[in-house]
């Protein structure tokens, strides 16, 4: 059974931390599509692509896809990304008391109440005040598989008095005491207090090419809107690259494929950008990124990307189809490696690589694997 999923309720990236949805709202190109607001650092991976899957974080079940974004350049006046969604599975409606909203206030003053979703088990929303409006703010935002915590300038903010909301509650939707739209969580501190982006830098944004995004109040025409997702008309902007993305550049499109989802599990279970590098390195010359590999002799039966041993290695008691799966191989990897100090505590790249092949891969001829692996686990890092 399909349970309905309402805005403010939390979606994720595949393997990542969640993030609250937003509202729902029409492209003028597209009326017939029905798409999702969100924070763009909620579900942007520096790898994110037009039609990548977006999760119910609560059920594992496919929400929607990924649309569109806008630009995290120089100092953004929005951070906001646009899933198309089936409209069989959504519903405009908030949780708690809160209604779908249909008009935006465009100029709220400094002490309106401001309203979100309730905390999960409550049912009264979260109540603030407005403090300031128009004002350029300073935050560190993170996101799916950012190595680091970047400081972004945001321009033309709504800062509340206090901070009501949480981590995980960028993207919800902030309403006034009328139930009008007045913008959407995009960061906030104890220091600071709630960071509000405006409705009307969401809804006019430049990304979106043409007239300003349409909100969609309930009940849903159902009759008027197809499941199928939009064409991708326009290209968005490249998404965010905090700490930089590993070079896949020099891959072929396969093999870079294959890296992608091992980076994505990697990065999911822990691993920093530089991690991921040495794992990744020993991949490629164990496996040549190829999940079905496979070494077979009298004294192995090594099997996938990191050519796990089933006979007396890492991958003892597995099939060989379980092991042919990049989650399983990733797993397996995240399981061992993530315990042993001297390769999640390493300061360089060579240090993390001599850690993985010593004390995961563990090798006939460790020294001359270490040095074989290096200037590959350099390359995943554009060097």
């Amino acid at each position: 059974m399909t349970t309905t999923f309402l805005c403010g309720d939390r979606l994720r990236y595949a393997g990542f931390e969640p993030g609250a949805s937003g509202c729902l709202v029409r492209h003028p190109a597209f009326p017939e599509r029905l798409l999702m607001l969100t924070a763009g650092h909620v579900v942007l991976p520096s790898w994110a692509q037009q039609d990548d899957a977006i999760l119910d974080a609560a059920t594992g079940q496919l929400l929607g896809r990924l649309w569109s974004w806008t630009t995290f350049d120089g100092t953004p006046t929005a951070d906001v990304a646009l899933i198309w969604v089936d409209p069989g599975l959504v519903s405009p409606d908030f949780r708690g008391s809160l209604s779908a909203p249909t008009e935006v206030n465009h100029l709220p003053q400094k002490g309106e109440p401001l309203f979100i979703v309730p905390q999960p088990g409550q049912d009264l929303p979260r109540q603030a005040l407005v403090r300031e409006v128009g004002q350029d703010v300073q935050v560190r935002v993170s996101g799916p598989g950012w190595d680091v915590s970047p400081s972004i300038r945001y321009r033309g903010q709504i800062v509340a008095d206090r901070m009501f909301s949480e981590g995980g509650d960028s993207g919800a939707i902030v309403l006034d005491a009328h139930g009008r739209a007045v913008g959407m969580i995009v960061a906030g501190s104890s220091q600071i207090g709630s960071v509000i982006t405006p409705m009307g830098a969401i809804l006019g944004n430049p990304a979106w090419e043409g007239p300003q995004l349409q909100l969609v109040g309930a009940p849903l025409p159902d009759a008027t809107l197809l499941k199928g997702p939009p064409p991708p008309t326009f290209t968005p902007p490249a998404p965010p690259t905090p700490g930089d993305a590993l070079d896949l550049s020099w891959l072929t499109a396969s093999q870079a494929l294959v890296a992608r989802q091992v980076a994505l599990q990697l990065a999911a279970g822990g691993l920093a950008r530089m991690h991921q590098a040495a794992a990744l390195a020993n991949a490629y010359r164990e496996s040549s990124l190829d999940p079905r590999a496979r070494n077979s002799t009298s004294k192995e039966d090594s099997i996938g990307l990191f050519q796990l041993n089933r006979l007396n290695g890492e991958g003892k008691g597995r099939s060989v189809a379980e092991l042919e799966q990049v989650d399983v191989q990733c797993r397996i990897v995240l399981d061992r490696v993530t315990r042993i100090d001297s390769f999640m505590l390493a300061a360089t790249v060579d240090d993390a690589v001599d850690a993985f092949v010593r004390k995961f891969e563990r090798p006939a001829d460790p020294d001359k694997a270490v040095q074989d692996r290096i200037p590959f686990a350099k390359r995943f890092l554009g060097r």
